[in-house]
């Protein structure tokens, strides 16, 4: 990646571990990034044990699936299938973009299932989540040569359930299939069409309910006399065999367009919401839309509709309110909005970039949202993530490609897909990384930016006979530390800080509070960055910088550090500085260490060590 910022610690392997490139406003640190040899990374996921899985393709190869070491980025193994491409959700047709990001699943034994096509022939693949072995395929052989798979989900039995178009008796149907997770074979199928039979219906997205019944979303080609047009329909399927429970349709005026499912996320209660757009395209009436729908019967709930845009997901989150994303045409900016569950009225929205691609929502109700920002020589990258009860925001990172800027290829990249878990941000991106006349023009990268920081040195002086020695300097030149937002939970003239040092191995801990009233902020000439500093003359901890993409520096010293040199030897020390819970910042130091001495009788104990490297130790925000 460009280093336009930041070189930062990754190792070169078997599938090639890159330097990042980041510009950074107020930011979380990017833990790794990664890539394959191919052009995308097209969906995303965290295991239960916190590695990272990513689905994308090579053009000159195929299907590839790779799982990453959650905490270093490193790869655990890859998975190439030749000829097999996954289908490339975002940039299929006119009708917009939807989630690429739901053409992967994994289920609860942490197996990788992804639905994807080879010579038109759409199929469903099963990989070992431990080894990457396949473990089965399944084919469906389509004559019309106008089938695939748009989504896949895993139900509560552990089975499969793709959703997607399928050969008809005379065009390609709306369809929806069940397979056995152990076998891969098919338990049931259903399928619709549209009025103008000839033509082209698909199920574009699958959820399932608390019971294992399927919800789809997606399009028929319907005909009313001699007029063609789109329609959005939604449908309820029985979990035990795929039979009909209900079924709803939104009908469109455009043979092009007309109405466009593209986000569906099914609440605790069973209701379903669906986003797209609604509307007429040759009209120039794209109308953003939002729906919430009856679990029971499919009655219309509510619905959202601020003007001209199109939804691209929505979530759901534990109050059961709706976060949509995606892009509002007549409302530049206004890219991602919150939605109350009951009632569809607009709890806030938010400004997150033109165009937002993807969002997940974490453990405390914040949106994390993946997008592009209008750049000079192109669209790049950007993750942020939005406080949930307001939608300012917490923290956010952009990613910048290597391709030199032309105007007839940009550089840039797109985030396809983001998944959380066990304190990561991952994601699914293709980045410009080549120049325009060399072959791939984007590669296949995955960023994690959870984790930890890099250390530059970290030195304390204890004394077992007079504590009021004590002495503690830590120091991080990590070009993605990030400050805060003024006024933000994360600004700590706001919530104050926490600086704690911790020895790993025994288990003893030391926390300073750092009050609010302490921390000043600074001004800065480039928008967006911030500098934070704290001052004490009487506490335990004299001085705190916080400045973005440059410093972190404590200096604490006294009987009020409460933490010992008295062991024969510490080993490794981790320093924490939390932001009320809107961010903590980690730093390891074990790698090289300089001085490791106990503190005994009037000798003075020492631990010095430098150059912590990234991940450090683990960070709790996501």
């Amino acid at each position: 990646m460009s280093p336009r910022n930041t070189p930062f610690l990754v190792r070169r392997v078997a599938l090639v571990v890159l330097t990042a490139a980041l510009q950074l406003w107020p930011t979380h640190g990017s833990c790794w990034q990664a890539t394959l040899t191919g052009q995308a990374a097209v969906s995303v996921a965290v295991d239960a044990a916190g590695d990272v899985v990513a689905m994308g393709y090579d053009s000159d190869r195929g299907l590839e699936v790779g799982k990453f070491v959650g905490g270093t980025g490193v790869p655990r193994w890859e998975q190439v299938i030749e000829g097999v491409y996954p289908l490339y959700g975002r940039f299929y047709s006119g009708a917009g973009f939807f989630e690429a990001g739901r053409t992967m699943a994994l289920d609860a034994s942490g197996d990788v299932v992804v639905v994807a096509s080879q010579n038109y022939i759409p199929a469903v693949l099963k990989f070992s989540g431990a080894t990457g072995a396949l473990l089965w395929r399944r084919d469906f052989p389509t004559p019309l040569k106008c089938a695939f798979f748009n989504a896949v989900t895993i139900d509560g039995a552990d089975d499969v359930v793709a959703a997607g178009s399928l050969d008809g008796s005379s065009g390609c149907d709306f369809a929806v299939v069940t397979l056995s997770g152990t076998y891969g074979s098919e338990l049931w199928r259903y399928t619709l069409d549209g009025t103008a039979h000839e033509s082209f219906d698909e199920a574009r997205a699958i959820a399932v309910d608390a019971d294992g019944n399927a919800v789809a979303a997606g399009r028929l080609h319907d005909r009313t006399g001699s007029t063609d047009h789109f329609d959005l329909t939604v449908v309820k399927l029985a979990a035990v065999d795929g039979s009909e429970l209900w079924r709803v349709g939104f009908s469109g005026t455009s043979e092009v367009v007309g109405t466009t499912p593209v986000g569906l996320a099914v609440d605790a209660s069973g209701d379903v919401v669906v986003g797209g757009s609604t509307g007429d395209e040759q009209s120039h009436l794209r109308n953003l839309t939002v729906t919430k729908l009856s679990g029971t019967d499919g009655t219309q709930l509510w619905q959202y509709v601020p003007g001209d845009g199109i939804v691209g997901t929505v979530r759901i989150d534990a109050a059961g309110d709706v976060v949509a994303a995606g892009e509002a045409f007549d409302s530049p900016g206004f890219s991602v909005v919150k939605l109350s569950g009951s009632t569809g009225s607009e709890v806030w929205r938010a400004a997150a970039g033109p165009q937002v691609y993807d969002v997940a929502i974490d453990g405390i109700g914040d949106a994390v949202v993946g997008g592009t920002l209008p750049m000079p020589g192109g669209p790049e990258l950007f993750v942020a993530r939005l406080a949930g009860g307001s939608g300012n925001q917490v923290w956010g990172q952009w990613v910048d490609g290597t391709q030199p800027h032309d105007i007839y290829f940009p550089a840039g990249g797109v985030p396809n897909a983001i998944a959380l878990g066990a304190g990561h941000v991952a994601v699914a991106a293709n980045i410009s990384n080549t120049p325009y006349y060399v072959s791939p023009l984007r590669d296949f990268v995955v960023v994690d930016f959870g984790g930890g920081m890099t250390g530059k040195r970290l030195s304390m002086r204890d004394s077992a006979s007079d504590h009021s020695k004590r002495r503690l300097t830590v120091q991080s030149k990590d070009p993605r530390i990030l400050a805060g937002g003024v006024g933000t939970p994360a600004d700590p003239t706001v919530s104050g800080a926490v600086l704690t040092i911790t020895n790993p191995t025994t288990g003893e801990t030391a926390s300073v509070a750092l009050p609010a009233g302490s921390w000043k902020a600074l001004p800065m000439r480039i928008p967006g960055f911030r500098k934070y500093r704290y001052a004490d003359h009487v506490g335990a901890c004299r001085s705190v910088v916080l400045w973005s993409a440059k410093e972190l520096t404590a200096r604490c010293a006294g009987s009020g550090l409460a933490f010992s040199l008295d062991e024969p030897a510490q080993g490794s020390l981790d320093v924490r500085l939390a932001i009320d819970s809107a961010f903590e910042y980690c730093m390891h130091f074990g790698g090289t260490v300089r001085k490791d001495t106990p503190a005994a009788g009037a000798a003075l104990g020492a631990f010095d060590a430098a150059d912590a490297p990234a991940p450090s130790c683990p960070a709790s925000d996501a």
